[in-house]
């Protein structure tokens, strides 16, 4: 039964071409982009990762909003989190851990603001 003059079919149904559009333009996007934590990049990360009460305690978000405050744009919640999961790995392993994430957070008061 059609009311209103109302064709038979409904409007929330999606469009297909529309659909498959949208999927092609976002299989065409590249899925990640590589971020090189460099040792400057690194330190103010330790330095806000101790700010928010060590690497145990922090947030990635809150780790992104003072990163920010310091400075540090573009980095997102994603790359901040993977970081310092790698991070906490890195302190609790202590010297077996790999080299590639220095666990500096008693160089903190060494280094120079």
């Amino acid at each position: 039964i059609m009311s209103n003059n109302e064709p038979a079919h409904s409007n929330d149904v999606p469009d297909m071409s529309s659909m498959a559009a949208s999927r092609i333009i976002w299989a065409m996007q590249p899925t990640r982009s590589f971020l090189r934590w460099s040792d400057d990049l690194h330190m103010i990360f330790v330095k806000a990762v101790a700010y928010q009460g060590g690497p145990h305690d922090a947030k990635p978000a809150a780790v992104q909003k003072t990163m920010e405050a310091m400075g540090v744009r573009g980095l997102t919640i994603k790359k901040i989190k993977s970081h310092l999961q790698r991070y906490r790995e890195k302190c609790v392993l202590g010297p077996e851990a790999p080299d590639d994430i220095p666990c500096t957070t008693s160089s903190i008061a060494a280094a120079p603001n």
